[in-house]
């Protein structure tokens, strides 16, 4: 049975058209989608969740929030035979992870956003233990009373994860799914996302790795390619190549000779208030450490810290809710003349701009980036990798000694990568403190992983 049937049609989200080939995804099946990041999968995704960050263009009709149960009705996309645009649908039947989870993540707590999922998705449960049964599969059931928003971002995107797989869901839509998280929990992902396939559900995935794919019994996928003016959208086969490994020997084998300068950071047993535990690593002028370690271990928490001891600018966001005024102790040294920043997790928070020039006031910059040909667009629009390239980007030239760099492969392909490279390498003199689950970024420097026993 098709859980969700497209026929052929012509879609407009967000300045991007698509031109989409009739396709249909039958109940235990998952697709991959196979798209360059300027192609825009998130977009495509949220046309086919339902879920509108813009008023989406269908073939010529705007469809707003005023029309969602009447116009919408006679789009050419259906959940098993009906409308799967329906405010019902929406939260009963189809799970959504796209983009930044601080976006979805509207509750208090953890209890009270995952108890308000599961009543949208099924009902009220009959008691609060079974949500927090739940929970425990992802890791969250020790902190249901903690506030959402001082999560960190891998404890974020599990939690997103929870509410998009709660109910009985027909329909599940992820794009980079995995990405922030450690690799307990992306299995813990994966084997919550079999048993939906398992029990009949319906899976359109972006991001994961090769292996991830097979794992799922994935073998088809929606190749998107960018034409003449629109992004061409049609059903195919998932390429088998996985260039991982040797991504992660080749990035590294573009790193040039960095220059050691005078200088060097510091971290001794630094604790921190909800992190019960510690870290110590070092880092000297132009050399790169790379950190990782569990979801929940405070790693975005502890570059928050080391940017606050000069009170220096961060790079836009606002860090207040690390409340470093109840430090619990250690030590964080560098030279009085380091002046540190800061490329947050999730760029779309830092964009301010509504025009690339004035976000990245360099041409060449903006050319190591390779968005020469988008100097006069509006940075809200650019894909989530291309932001993440300009917050990078204005973070390393900022840094008169340390810039601290936090998922800055988000979204990226191999492309991309090597763009990142790009931009590290034009700064030598920098000592660079990069937080990552991506493995390949790991031998970009000395790699550190963070362990619990340090506390």
């Amino acid at each position: 049975m098709k859980t969700l049937a497209v026929d052929s049609c012509r879609a407009r989200v967000d300045n991007v058209n698509y031109s989409i080939d009739a396709f249909a995804v039958a109940n235990g099946e998952a697709l991959a989608l196979e798209a360059p990041p300027t192609a825009r999968a998130d977009l495509l995704l949220t046309l086919l969740a339902g879920v509108r960050s813009t008023d989406p263009v269908i073939e010529g009709r705007r469809v707003t929030s005023r029309t969602v149960d009447t116009d919408l009705k006679t789009l050419p996309i259906r959940l098993e035979g009906g409308c799967m645009y329906t405010r019902a649908d929406r939260f009963q039947r189809v799970g959504t992870l796209i983009g930044d989870p601080d976006r979805s993540i509207l509750g208090r707590t953890v209890i009270e956003e995952y108890m308000s999922a599961l009543a949208a998705a099924e009902g009220p449960p009959s008691e609060q233990q079974v949500a927090i049964a739940r929970l425990r599969a992802f890791g969250l059931s020790e902190k249901v009373n903690r506030a959402t928003h001082v999560l960190s971002g891998g404890e974020k995107q599990r939690l997103a994860c929870a509410v998009a797989l709660c109910g009985e869901k027909r329909l599940f839509v992820a794009d980079f799914s995995t990405s922030s998280l450690d690799r307990e929990f992306r299995q813990g992902f994966l084997d919550s996302l079999k048993r939906h396939l398992e029990n009949g559900g319906a899976a359109i995935l972006n991001g994961l790795s090769r292996s991830d794919y097979a794992s799922l019994g994935v073998r088809a996928a929606l190749v998107l390619s960018p034409g003449q003016g629109e992004v061409n959208v049609r059903l195919g086969t998932l390429s088998p190549q996985d260039g991982e490994i040797s991504e992660a020997r080749d990035l590294a084998s573009q790193l040039t000779p960095r220059e050691e300068v005078r200088g060097e950071l510091v971290v001794e047993n630094a604790r921190w208030k909800g992190i019960t535990h510690a870290g110590s690593f070092r880092v000297r002028g132009g050399q790169i450490r790379v950190l990782s370690g569990k979801n929940g271990l405070g790693k975005s928490t502890l570059a928050g810290l080391v940017i606050d001891q000069r009170e220096a600018r961060h790079w836009f966001r606002p860090i207040a809710r690390f409340s470093f005024e109840r430090r619990l102790g250690g030590s964080i040294e560098y030279p009085r003349e380091w002046f540190p920043t800061l490329s947050v997790q999730h760029p779309s928070t830092t964009i301010l701009g509504t025009c690339l020039s004035d976000e990245l006031p360099s041409q060449e910059l903006i050319e190591l980036c390779g968005l020469a040909g988008a100097v006069g667009a509006d940075p809200r629009e650019l894909c989530v990798a291309e932001q993440k390239l300009v917050s990078v980007a204005n973070a390393l030239r900022m840094a008169t000694g340390l810039v601290l760099l936090d998922e800055p492969s988000l979204g990226m392909n191999a492309q991309f990568r090597e763009r990142l490279v790009g931009l590290i390498n034009h700064y030598p003199k920098l000592a660079v403190v990069i937080i990552t689950h991506d493995p390949c970024l790991h031998n970009l420097g000395q790699f550190t992983e963070l362990k619990e026993e340090w506390a």
